[in-house]
């Protein structure tokens, strides 16, 4: 290995390519849309390709079916946002949620799908 030299040079350019493809889905509450659009900036300027709502679906395109779809077939990683306003909701985001478990379901042990961030300073609820 050539520190500096053209090998280095060419592997770095081949992990870039690699990344570019990279498919990952935000999952995120509504109120939480400037973290998520945050992130999928900065995920952006990493190379990879963050799939948001807001930005990729279409007027009059049957939403839940293309998350769906998004989830299922096309995502390479999942990244659930949870805040104090997303665990108390039922709605949507739970529906994803539970999309994005059946879908890690079926990785390979050892093999990273869901990748969680926590929002905020707050505590998991408990039952007692």
């Amino acid at each position: 290995m050539y520190i500096g030299g053209p090998e280095a040079n060419n592997k770095s350019v081949n992990i870039e390519r690699s990344r570019k493809g990279i498919s990952v889905f935000i999952s995120y509450a509504r109120e939480d849309a400037e973290a998520a659009k945050r992130l999928q900036d900065d995920l952006k300027s990493a190379g990879l390709n963050p799939w948001l709502n807001k930005e990729r679906l279409l007027p009059a395109q049957n939403w839940r079916e293309e998350i769906s779809k998004t989830i299922i077939e096309k995502s390479r990683y999942f990244i659930p946002l949870f805040s104090s306003t997303s665990i108390r909701k039922i709605d949507v985001v739970q529906r994803e949620i539970k999309q994005g478990l059946d879908v890690f379901e079926k990785y390979p042990p050892g093999m990273t799908f869901i990748i969680p961030v926590r929002l905020g300073d707050w505590k998991f609820l408990t039952v007692s």
